[in-house]
């Protein structure tokens, strides 16, 4: 029989815990297993980190890629505004042009209207005239 670390009391040979007092007899003994469970966590962070790194890395060329990505859509999109502002001008010149021959149309439209008042009454006066012969 063995002695209790803590109170003395007598107890088994293989005793892990005093059933008097509860301390645990003989840690020493479990340091081997401690230290085997610490080389195991240490090989399994070390493979968590490793791990972690490579898909930061795929992370970076993903990042990179969207990078290229998103300045090719920006260069795209200031190609297109530039575009854009191209045919809207020449929409807005293409209106004012528009707007010309409408104005020119009107003008052409009543000076049509004054010739054909014009030939009305021309034709009034030979009328007039061709009564006015017959007539004498």
């Amino acid at each position: 029989m063995t002695r209790c670390i803590i109170c003395k009391n007598e107890l088994k040979e293989k005793a892990i815990k005093c059933p008097f007092c509860q301390s645990y007899q003989n840690w020493k003994r479990w340091t081997g297993d401690l230290n085997m469970l610490s080389v195991i966590t240490l090989i399994a962070t070390i493979i968590a980190i490793a791990a972690g790194y490579y898909q930061l890395s795929g992370m970076d060329t993903s990042l990179e890629q969207l990078k290229k990505t998103n300045r090719s859509l920006v260069q795209n999109n200031e190609n297109n505004s530039k575009e854009i502002q191209k045919l809207n001008d020449s929409l807005v010149e293409m209106n004012h042009e528009v707007k010309k021959r409408q104005i020119e149309a009107n003008k052409l439209t009543k000076v049509l209207q004054i010739q054909q008042e014009y030939i009305s009454n021309l034709e009034k006066n030979i009328k007039d005239l061709t009564t006015i012969i017959e007539s004498k």
